[in-house]
């Protein structure tokens, strides 16, 4: 069950690279209303990326500062994901649950983020 999700958002992430010309590192603009919460929420990505991947997020350093942000969101979004499948909640999680957060990833791409950390 889990394979098949991975599956149908690798699939989702495709179709979205696929649909564009190039891949674009977003701009901070206000999704949330206003700049200083788009920033707050990079900012807890970082936190997150440093907490959790100290060696990965040493490697971000040596990014532009706008591809750090973009990665950092990544990781967020991907260890998130992880949580649900492999955290200590894991066996709780039902099918119905997992499609949510599919949907929640369609919702990202479609630009309607659910909280600041999908803002980001």
């Amino acid at each position: 069950m889990v394979y098949d999700v991975v599956l149908r958002q690798a699939a989702l992430v495709k179709r979205q690279l696929r649909s564009t010309d190039e891949l674009d590192v977003k701009k901070d603009i206000p999704i949330l209303g206003t700049l200083g919460l788009l920033s707050e929420a990079y900012d807890r990505c970082s936190e997150v990326c440093a907490e959790y991947a100290k060696t990965f997020y040493l490697g971000t350093m040596l990014m532009t500062p706008e591809r750090r942000k973009a990665i950092w969101a990544i990781y967020v979004w991907c260890r998130r994901t992880d949580e649900l499948v492999d955290g200590p909640n894991a066996s709780h999680i039902t099918p119905a649950a997992l499609d949510r957060w599919e949907d929640r990833l369609e919702d990202v791409f479609s630009g309607r983020p659910f909280d600041m950390l999908d803002a980001a």
